[in-house]
């Protein structure tokens, strides 16, 4: 007799049938117990946090950026982190679309542009673009470009507080870019001021979530015994 779908799956999980681990399984106490770690195990996996955030208020030393243009803030990195995404704080004045920039500092070349992205115009002042998500690994020991490009005018955000976090610190250097379509690095800019930028990671896993799959692992074992 060929075996039907019900009976290896239940055999796979579980082994062969037994009245008492059956009435274990039917426990709505630990089905609800494993639902929970479930949920928590779900809630922690993929969830990104802002892990560095350049901007300090009020905003001191914005102004308006003219169109095909961009601008990007120096950064120092002592430990590496993977990015998924980046946000820029600016008050779009027309619908228009950004690229999200990361170059290289010691050398200026680009290593990462994202594909431009459309935004509206803000009604009432600045609001964070955040970029789609994407995987850049940031290194230690090395310093970084990153910002934006535009091709439509804004009002930038600027600060002079030199922001520090998860290992990344703003070292207080403006950068200019050219173009949009193809940008090019042109100069640095300003010095003793940042433009607003944050730099969004998925964690590290904690100790809570670590615990979290342990206890789960725990109790799939003793409905097995």
């Amino acid at each position: 007799m060929t075996p039907t779908y019900s009976t290896l799956n239940s055999s796979f999980l579980f082994g062969a049938h037994d009245p008492k681990r059956s009435a274990k399984m039917n426990n709505p106490r630990l089905f609800l117990r494993l639902a929970a770690y479930i949920w928590l195990i779900s809630g922690s996996i993929g969830m990104s946090a802002t892990i560095f955030d350049s901007f300090t208020a009020p905003n001191t030393n914005g102004g308006f950026s003219s169109q095909d243009g961009g601008s990007a803030i120096k950064i120092s990195v002592t430990q590496d982190v993977t990015l998924n995404a980046i946000a820029i704080l600016n008050e779009m004045l027309s619908d228009g679309d950004l690229r999200f920039t990361i170059l290289d500092e010691s050398n200026k070349q680009f290593l990462y542009l994202s594909n431009p992205m459309s935004f509206l115009t803000d009604a009432a002042g600045a609001t964070w673009k955040q970029s789609d998500p994407f995987e850049f690994n940031l290194y230690g020991g090395n310093n970084y470009l990153i910002g934006y490009v535009r091709n439509v005018g804004v009002n930038d955000v600027g600060d002079t507080v030199s922001e520090s976090s998860s290992g990344i610190t703003s070292e207080l250097s403006l950068h200019c870019l050219r173009g949009f379509d193809a940008p090019t690095y042109s100069h640095e800019c300003i010095t003793g001021i940042d433009f607003g930028v944050r730099l969004i990671a998925i964690p590290e896993p904690s100790f809570i979530y670590l615990l979290t799959i342990a206890g789960a692992l725990v109790s799939i074992r003793r409905t097995r015994e």
